[in-house]
């Protein structure tokens, strides 16, 4: 979304048509303003408004970063500069690896060889309406290596040209409609989950196993005070196996958020102290429901 924040932004103002010389040379100009140095610009080409881009590596100080193939189309960008119509984002990302780097080539080597299958392939299709401001990433579906897959989705209306700006007050037209969500980790979640959680954790007192149990039993608890209109029992168990199953769980785990009218986001913003009764009122009739199926590992 940040690119596509990026290309939008920077194509409207000039240009009624995009083309995709200008949306690569942006999408490019994004990425090495993150640090990505390019070793190699690979192939490109286009083909009536559909864009590619072949063998593609970028690198940082402790990566690599190959691209197979990158295919995108982008319609509908003059819906910015005339207020009506749609814009459209569809991309299909093929062999996509990412690889450690060291200042010792023996290392790098063998972390290359190690890498050499692990490719990460994934597609989008998104669509932004105006003038009524409908929104929705109708697939993102990542599939990682070995038995690993990220799928998500949601609908929303009240999405205005403002929230690319950065401007947090658009945020108060925002209604969501629908939301799922989709995991499978089977191992290579595992590194990220604990990153994040020992960043967190790491200086809380006592042993790791101590404070990894106490943050689980806190959890369960804050689980069983969700309002039940709106985490029902299945639910509720369901989040209990998962964080039984933690700190990297194993397994399938599914999420939606139906709703019977769309729900204000504006009110999660500033929940504060969330209780069942704020959590009820901002849900305004909405369910969420979570599914764990957890994959047991046999010692």
């Amino acid at each position: 979304m940040r690119y596509l924040a990026a290309i939008v932004l920077a194509v409207a103002p000039t240009m009624v048509t995009a083309d995709c010389s200008s949306e690569r040379a942006i999408l490019l100009s994004a990425l090495l303003s993150s640090n990505y140095t390019i070793q190699d610009p690979g192939t490109f080409a286009e083909d009536q408004g559909t864009c590619r881009q072949s063998d593609l590596v970028l690198a940082q100080d402790i990566l690599t970063i190959e691209v197979a193939s990158l295919i995108w189309r982008l319609e509908g960008i003059e819906a910015l500069t005339i207020g009506s119509g749609r814009i459209s984002l569809t991309g299909d990302l093929d062999g996509l690896r990412i690889t450690p780097r060291t200042e010792d080539a023996w290392i790098s080597y063998m972390l290359a060889e190690q890498n050499r299958r692990n490719d990460i392939d994934a597609t989008l299709f998104v669509w932004w309406d105006f003038p009524d401001g409908r929104f929705e990433l109708a697939s993102l579906d990542i599939d990682f290596p070995g038995e690993n897959r990220f799928s998500y989705g949601f609908r929303a209306t009240g999405v205005s040209p403002q929230l690319l700006t950065g401007d947090t007050t658009a945020l108060k037209t925002l209604m969501l409609e629908h939301l799922t969500l989709e995991v499978e980790n089977r191992g290579f979640a595992d590194g990220l989950i604990l990153g994040a959680m020992i960043g967190k954790l790491s200086a809380v007192p006592g042993s790791p196993e101590s404070v990894i149990d106490g943050t689980k039993r806190d959890l369960r608890a804050l689980v069983s005070n969700l309002p039940g209109n709106v985490f029902d029992a299945d639910t509720k168990a369901a989040l209990v196996a998962l964080i039984t199953a933690g700190p990297v769980p194993w397994g399938e785990v599914f999420v939606q958020i139906a709703t019977q009218s769309p729900i204000p986001l504006a009110p999660f913003l500033s929940l504060g102290a969330i209780t069942p009764d704020t959590l009820s009122e901002a849900f305004l009739g909405g369910t969420v429901s979570v599914i764990f199926k957890e994959e047991t590992v046999e010692n």
